[in-house]
């Protein structure tokens, strides 16, 4: 399975539109992300697998409690492997916008 499947995998069960990059539908809320991957767990000066960065934005509609669902998706990516997220509310007038930071190790 690739890392964009995984990550879709653990997401849409709380939050159903999930996807690569930017989304430009119509749901008012959904989740984006980007993987940036870097080289881990060296041998023989050649990496055996890869660390690989994740940062996905969850955007809500304004005015939408966000605690219960930002609990479940830190839990969802911690249970799948990932590190504990940071987690940066970015929301502004437009609506909920929170960034949640973490990193998978991933074989290369």
């Amino acid at each position: 399975m690739d890392l964009d499947a995984y990550v879709r995998g653990v997401v849409t069960p709380i939050v159903p539109v999930c996807l690569p990059e930017d989304y430009e539908g119509e749901e008012p809320e959904y989740c984006s992300f980007s993987i940036r991957e870097r080289g881990g767990a060296f041998g023989d000066d050649a990496a055996d697998a890869l660390v690989c960065e994740l940062m996905l934005h969850w955007y809500l509609p304004p005015h939408q409690d966000p605690n219960a669902r930002k609990r479940q998706i830190r839990r969802a990516l911690q249970e799948a492997g990932f590190t504990a997220p940071v987690v940066t509310n970015a929301s502004d007038e437009d609506g909920g916008h929170f960034v949640f930071e973490c990193e998978i190790e991933w074989e290369a």
